[in-house]
């Protein structure tokens, strides 16, 4: 919703440049205040236990652990 209402022109907004990467390539977004950024987070995934785990449930957290670790690898190049 942000990376589209700033292609709409509405105004500005902080987003990964993972998640924009390609219209930034593309010029239809400009980065601003490339010099301010985020202190790093922590994401957790919870779940009841690792007994009786759902095989959808593990996908998707090898799925997002995957997806992460790739995305983290190029925001470095980015830099």
């Amino acid at each position: 919703m942000l990376k589209q209402a700033a292609l709409s022109h509405l105004g500005i907004t902080m987003m990964p440049q993972e998640i924009c990467r390609e219209e930034i390539e593309s010029g239809l977004l400009v980065p601003v205040l490339t010099q301010w950024s985020l202190t790093a987070a922590n994401l957790y995934i919870i779940y009841p236990s690792r007994r009786g785990l759902v095989p959808a449930v593990r996908a998707f957290i090898d799925f997002v652990a995957t997806d992460l670790i790739a995305n983290c690898s190029n925001h470095e190049e980015m830099r």
